[in-house]
């Protein structure tokens, strides 16, 4: 037995069987492994509440703060014991109670990389399984398989199910996972009304239990809805909530970067460019604090970026888009956010006049879409860039090449659109 475990550990009671998640993996240097929770162990309750599920654990691990750690029960060999954890997630593979012939086919679901086929052994295992928490899980993971590999409409009425399901049974978590997963499907076929309604239900359902971090979470993505169909009023209002709420549960985290860097988008498109560099620095701050060198410290470089340059101050605007390159290069070489950093440092090199320079970064830029993203709308960009800048220094030849390959794919891609305006 880990000698952690027998130094936390407090022998109870032998156990009945319930509600549990049986231990199926647990991660190397994870919390779990520190506090010695094993394979086969069956976690039954998480600061004294009862875990109905895996997505119940799920929503224990996220929403549980203001305490150093908690008891976590369990049973091994039929005992009952208590361990203290601390918050955070444990990093194990966790499933409920199942019947051996759903156990079968659920082992032989996990190991396909197949969606479709992972789903169909998923569903199978379900209707073994019956109508049990169990089952109702097994049918979850069939609509996750079909919804991760952009099944959306498959996924849809599985997920569905899986949420009623859920509900009847009292396990909330599920329940909100699964319109979770739910929205990200109706995202991916854009449709943002659905989008709205399901998340509005899933905040109500958070706000009754208690998650303050996934309700904050939800309103976050309510504001990207709000957002994307130009409703910048209701965005701001949604992301200023998600930022209350972070503040008050994580200070200075991520999450609250997440949420400065949002408002900063929208007082942006509002035209605020003072209250959006007010809030892009803010979360700079934050990203290059916790997460130095990091991707998201070189998207907050980028709006910083951009927000100089709209405004003519180029040499900010180069400043932050060069920083920003620097570390899209080292950490995503050959990337189209590496692109869009060079595409970004040939318009401040376009608009100082310097053709040269502007032309190299724009060829570099299209050198790496063409090959990520052939054909794409992003290379209908660069390619009228480039004539833009042969026509200025007079090579008209090559202007009007570079604006035919440009109108071809707007053509073909947006038909009748600003873009095709233009290259014509």
């Amino acid at each position: 037995m880990n000698r952690i475990f027998l130094a936390t550990i407090c022998v109870l009671l032998v156990a009945p069987l319930g509600a549990e998640v049986i231990v199926e993996s647990v991660a190397k240097g994870s919390l779990a492994e520190k506090v010695g929770i094993q394979v086969g162990d069956r976690l039954v309750k998480y600061d004294g509440k009862p875990i109905l599920s895996p997505l119940t654990l799920l929503a224990f691990e996220q929403n549980t703060v203001g305490k150093p750690d908690i008891p976590l029960e369990l049973v091994r060999e039929g005992a009952r014991a208590s361990i203290r954890v601390a918050l955070g997630t444990l990093d194990i593979r966790s499933r409920p109670e199942l019947k051996s012939e759903a156990l079968k086919l659920y082992n032989e679901a996990v190991e396909k990389k197949d969606a479709g086929t992972q789903a169909d052994l998923f569903q199978k295992a379900a209707k073994q399984q019956g109508e049990d928490i169990g089952g109702t899980w097994l049918t979850f993971l069939a609509g996750l398989a079909l919804k991760n590999s952009g099944k959306f409409q498959e996924a849809i009425p599985i997920l569905q199910a899986a949420e009623a399901a859920f509900a009847k049974s009292g396990d909330t978590a599920g329940q909100s996972w699964s319109l979770w997963r739910l929205d990200a499907c109706y995202e991916g076929l854009r449709m943002p009304k659905e989008r709205t309604a399901i998340l509005e239900r899933r905040r109500q359902l958070d706000e009754a239990a208690g998650r303050e971090s996934w309700v904050a979470d939800g309103v976050n993505e309510l504001g990207f809805v709000a957002s994307g169909r130009g409703d910048l009023v209701s965005a701001e209002g949604y992301y200023k909530q998600a930022l209350e709420i972070r503040e008050k549960l994580a200070p200075n985290s991520l999450d609250v970067a997440e949420s400065l860097n949002n408002l900063g988008n929208v007082a942006a498109d509002r035209g605020d460019q003072v209250l959006a560099e007010s809030y892009y620095k803010r979360s700079l701050e934050i990203k290059v604090k916790l997460a130095p060198g990091s991707l998201d410290v070189a998207g907050g470089l980028l709006n910083l970026g951009i927000l100089a340059w709209s405004r003519g101050d180029l040499a900010s605007a180069e400043s932050y888009y060069k920083r920003s390159l620097e570390i899209n290069e080292k950490l995503a070489p050959n990337s189209l956010d590496v692109a869009g950093s060079l595409n970004n440092l040939g318009s401040v090199a376009e608009d100082r006049g310097d053709l040269a320079s502007a032309e190299s970064y724009y060829e570099r830029s299209l050198e790496i879409k063409e090959k990520l993203a052939p054909g794409s709308l992003n290379v209908a960009k660069n390619l009228n860039n480039l004539g833009n800048v042969a026509r200025d220094r007079g090579d008209l030849a090559s202007a009007e090449s570079y604006y035919k390959r440009s109108l071809e794919i707007n053509e073909k891609l947006a038909p009748n659109s600003l873009d095709v305006a233009g290259s014509l």
